[in-house]
């Protein structure tokens, strides 16, 4: 019997939530001194210019206010670099404590000792962290190191946090190229969800490394969860629908795995920190993300699983922005409403048709026609889009790629 690695002390009341919010930071990839491979050191850490991390705790508590969770898939650190390890940690409980959140974190292949010599070990500056890490929680924190998962859960929101990299670190040199999860750990947490007693509307599985191999349109080796699919398997089973999160491929996305429509929603958080330009030379920029679980307007629209993602982009001189289209993710994408985009764009036009207007902007889409493709994932509203062109309609953007609005036919 796998011990139960949950932690109820904060949940909260027996109240039902309009809203869950949680704040992403992930792939900071922090460094001792200031260094061209990445935006974040502990040696700027009075500089916000410069320092992308430091900039973020101002920005969020101006855009955000307040949050439920803070999430961060791994990465505090740049090639296992132990110096600003305490002050990434700390940096990121102070960021909760403006938002009211609860921090949990997942470790990054980037976070262990890459070549531990005298008797150390790998994780050896994670687990002397002050809060514990991955969660300040005695039970969680033992389960997490034994069996690579730990959760933690309210009446509102249940996080699974997952150790990808617990073979890393010197055990084996092969290992470092691909994400591995120890035997105990999918049996484990299939056991704790058929006997959990708390059915929490939002819950989210969060690993370092992403659970299907996946080039984004390049070469580049893929480095995936070797058990990813057999994850994506479980929580695709499940009564409850769930969001995947995970870090390390410093491209964000969202979208959708597994092979039916009940299959997690997807989320690639990109990075905070790293010069994506030295590293990958992709276009994409660095970003942080608040999702936003519409708990209301899915229990409305009978959309099981509806919210939003709303991204930044860090432009330096100290600034984080609204993203741009180009950015990665855009400023706002949706997730939860699944629908094949010409069969949507039909029905669309048919609900059009009975009005004595064809030109529409989204909030007009949204309020007028149907509101529930305020939750398509991008590449299903670009879909849509697509298809209304393909029925003879228009689609106007503006200079930046902004959907400004569609005119029916």
């Amino acid at each position: 019997m796998t011990s139960r690695p949950s932690d109820r002390s904060v949940a909260s009341e027996g109240t039902v939530r309009d809203r869950v919010r949680v704040v992403v930071l992930s792939d900071i990839h922090a460094t001792t001194e200031a260094d061209i491979q990445t935006h974040v050191a502990q040696a700027t850490a009075t500089t916000p210019k410069v320092n992308a991390l430091t900039a973020v705790r101002p920005f969020l508590a101006e855009q955000v206010g307040s949050a439920d969770l803070l999430l961060c898939p791994g990465d505090l650190v740049h090639r296992g670099d132990p110096g600003p390890m305490e002050w990434v940690w700390r940096e990121l409980h102070t960021i909760a404590t403006d938002l009211g959140a609860v921090v949990i974190g997942s470790v990054g292949n980037h976070d262990l000792l890459q070549k531990p010599t005298g008797g150390q070990e790998p994780q050896q500056n994670l687990r002397r962290l002050s809060p514990p890490f991955p969660y300040d929680n005695k039970t969680c924190v033992r389960t997490y190191w034994s069996d690579s998962f730990g959760v933690v859960e309210t009446l509102d929101w249940r996080v699974i946090s997952l150790n990808s990299c617990n073979r890393h670190g010197g055990f084996d040199l092969e290992e470092i190229d691909h994400g591995r999860l120890k035997p105990e750990c999918l049996p484990g947490i299939s056991e704790y969800l058929e006997t959990a007693s708390a059915h929490p509307p939002v819950n989210i599985c969060m690993c370092h490394h992403h659970p299907q191999e996946w080039s984004h349109g390049g070469t580049r080796i893929t480095q995936h969860l070797l058990e990813g699919d057999q994850l994506i398997a479980l929580l695709d089973s499940r009564e409850e629908r769930w969001m995947l999160l995970h870090g390390h491929k410093h491209f964000p996305a969202l979208g959708y795995f597994g092979h039916s429509s009940h299959g997690p929603v997807r989320l690639s958080a990109g990075s905070v920190g790293i010069n994506l330009l030295w590293d990958t030379g992709i276009e994409v920029r660095n970003q942080i993300h608040v999702i936003e679980f519409a708990l209301a307007d899915s229990r409305r629209l009978g959309v099981p699983i509806a919210g939003e993602v709303t991204s930044y982009t860090w432009e330096g001189r100290g600034e984080w922005a609204a993203a741009s289209p180009n950015a990665g993710l855009a400023s706002k994408a949706g997730f939860g409403y699944r629908r094949d985009g010409q069969e949507l764009a039909l029905e669309l036009a048919t609900k059009a048709a009975h009005t004595n207007r064809r030109v529409y902007d989204w909030d007009a889409i949204v309020r007028d026609l149907d509101p529930r493709v305020r939750y398509l994932a991008p590449l299903d509203r670009e879909e849509l889009l697509r298809a209304l062109l393909r029925l003879g309609g228009g689609v106007a953007q503006d200079v930046s790629a902004n959907f400004l609005e569609v005119t029916f036919p």
